[in-house]
């Protein structure tokens, strides 16, 4: 049989000092400074899955030949990466989308001439204007439970924030100079 991968040795390490550790060793450290560890070891996980599972499978190199045949223009690609990341911010956490989707839609953008900082820039106000919108952004259940309110409140009183980063996001989305060029 094969050699483990790396990815196989670390999701092994992982699972062994979640499954054999110790509350001491977390109280001695501390629980943030403990859980801030974990969540490193965790993305730097997500990083070799992605690299070993979707690069070798060729997932972006697909993706990109893929958009190529079936979008003509840098706008339409764009119009269609804001309705992509609006869907993925409702579904996923900031975390997760960065592991997974940002590997796959870096080298398609980049096909478009889309700047890093800008792609950054769009990425994060489609993923927080997906935790606010509804009927599945995450932010929405955690401020009514937070604050003991119906879900139908919480997500009126978001609708004019909401609103408001939409509204930035199109101006941003479309005025690359925003976030390219330093003032």
């Amino acid at each position: 049989s094969d050699p483990p991968s790396e990815t196989q040795r670390r999701a092994g390490k992982l699972r062994s000092e979640l499954q054999y550790g110790r509350i001491d060793e977390i109280l001695a450290t501390g629980l943030h400074a403990y859980l801030t560890q974990f969540l490193d070891r965790v993305n730097d996980l997500g990083s070799y899955i992605s690299r070993d599972f979707l690069v070798a499978a060729g997932v972006p190199a697909k993706l990109v030949h893929w958009t190529r045949d079936h979008i003509d223009s840098r706008w339409a690609f764009l119009l269609a990466l804001n309705g992509l990341l609006l869907l993925t911010g409702m579904v996923m956490d900031i975390f997760s989308a960065i592991l997974i989707v940002v590997p796959l839609i870096a080298p398609v953008a980049h096909e478009y001439d889309v700047s890093p900082y800008h792609l950054g820039v769009i990425f994060l106000l489609n993923l927080e204007i997906g935790y606010l919108h509804p009927p599945i952004g995450l932010n929405l259940f955690i401020s009514s439970f937070k604050f003991r309110k119906p879900l139908l409140e919480v997500t009126i009183a978001t609708l004019p924030f909401m609103f408001t980063v939409m509204a930035a996001l199109l101006v941003v989305t479309y005025v690359p100079s925003l976030t390219v060029v330093p003032p």
